[in-house]
């Protein structure tokens, strides 16, 4: 059976093959397209490529996801999200991807966490998800080799300070 984040990876892949094209947001093609330094090795300006990967993702569910779910793997991602955060897809008032800013100083959507040596480290989630009633869901995505790791997995020291966090307003953030 095929995964779920391996199904979404295809659909991207595809997405990316056909220039990322979008009917109702033509621009997104020329943005993610100017991503590479030319189109022949595909070298990436700015990003890494798991960040971009990231960012692609976020686009595609965003724009061509959000606007045309018209397969399983596209609407159980949306079924499964909206489950978690208990609200009909109305309630969802947006999304937003951050996982790539990586410095504190450039989003207030950081958190603290102690790094083994005891000094402070700052972790930024992936995507958030605001709903109504000002509810949010923090989405972190991780390699399955790396959800046991002590750092970075969901039991990890970045794990924990989020669940601390999730503790202090249970009914507003997942």
């Amino acid at each position: 059976m095929t995964e779920l984040h391996q199904a979404l990876g295809d659909r991207v892949a595809r997405w990316r093959d056909e220039g990322y094209r979008n009917d109702r947001f033509p621009a997104i093609a020329e943005i993610l397209g100017y991503a590479h330094e030319d189109d022949e090795d595909r070298q990436l300006r700015y990003r890494r490529a798991a960040q971009f990967r990231d960012l692609e993702t976020y686009w595609y569910l965003r724009l061509v996801v959000a606007y045309n779910v018209d397969s399983t793997p596209q609407a159980d991602f949306h079924e499964r999200v909206l489950r978690e955060l208990n609200v009909a897809p109305a309630g969802v008032q947006d999304v937003h991807f951050s996982g790539a800013i990586t410095d504190p100083r450039k989003t207030d959507l950081s958190f603290a966490y102690p790094k083994r040596d005891g000094s402070e480290g700052r972790y930024t989630p992936d995507f958030d998800i605001h709903a109504t009633g000002d509810r949010w869901m923090l989405v972190e995505v991780k390699m399955t080799g790396r959800r046991a790791d002590p750092i970075e997995g969901e039991h990890g020291l970045k794990g924990a300070a989020i669940q601390k966090l999730a503790a202090l307003g249970p009914d507003r953030i997942v």
